[in-house]
């Protein structure tokens, strides 16, 4: 099939503007675009695609304590332009993730051990109330997701794989809080999430000496125990398993804080 197209040539520019000439000519049949070069209907806007894939390297601790982050290169490796970046690092500081410094650009928050025991507070304030929103839901996902979960910890546990166990821990809680139906606990809920692996940079060292837990049998113990109480539909004990539990964490981590 041929198709009668204007032809555009640039002659020259003069003075600042430049004349064209137009004429019609025929080209050859069109071709179609090669699939590899179509987006699929269901792949992300460039910048949520580069938030999620932000948030996985900062959960695979990718990321230091201080670090500098490097527009081009994130650009380069993700496949996408500097402002779909840009805007996935301003979302990160929204999360107070990472910071911006004025003719430096973003890096990772310099976080100190103040921000565990927030941190710690905050999740108090958030996950109970989210456990027994669980416990009235009980979405059948989100109960084989928490119950997958406890064996994956408690497998990580038994191989020693401290960080792997932690990062099980802590998606247990973010399952809890992201599926009760409440929005804005589910966005404070991923800023803790993300800032967690830093903090467990400050934490792991002095908490592996007096770790109170060296077998994981209380937190899988108290894990179970919520877990339970939700896929009962014990509204009142899954709010006041979790609170214990997420207590219990606080005096641990401010009396391991406070000897840092």
């Amino acid at each position: 099939m041929l198709i009668k197209i204007p032809r555009i040539w640039l002659l020259c520019k003069c003075s600042g503007i430049y004349y064209f000439k137009f004429k019609k000519g025929y080209i050859g049949e069109m071709k179609k675009p090669k699939s590899s070069q179509r987006k699929s209907p269901d792949a992300l806007p460039d910048g949520m695609l580069s938030l999620e894939l932000l948030q996985q390297k900062i959960l695979a601790n990718e990321f230091e304590i201080g670090q500098h982050i490097r527009e081009n290169v994130l650009a380069t490796e993700f496949g996408v332009n500097r402002n779909a970046i840009r805007n996935a690092l301003n979302q990160l500081v929204a999360w107070r993730v990472f910071e911006y410094v004025p003719f430096c650009g973003y890096r990772v928050r310099n976080f100190q051990v103040k921000d565990i025991i927030e941190c710690c507070e905050l999740r108090l304030a958030i996950e109970p109330p989210a456990a027994r929103r669980l416990a009235i839901l009980r979405p059948d996902k989100a109960l084989a997701r928490l119950r997958e979960l406890i064996t994956l910890e408690h497998e990580a546990i038994l191989n020693k794989a401290r960080a792997m166990a932690g990062r099980y821990d802590h998606e247990f809680h973010y399952e809890i809080v992201v599926n009760c139906g409440n929005n804005t606990f589910a966005w404070l809920q991923n800023s803790i999430r993300l800032i967690m692996p830093f903090l467990d940079q400050l934490a792991v060292p002095r908490m592996a000496m007096e770790n109170p837990d060296p077998d994981g049998s209380k937190t899988i113990g108290a894990h179970n125990r919520i877990l339970q109480c939700i896929k009962e539909g014990d509204a009142e004990n899954a709010e006041n398993e979790a609170r214990i539990h997420c207590s219990r964490m606080l005096r641990q981590i401010t009396a391991v804080a406070i000897t840092m």
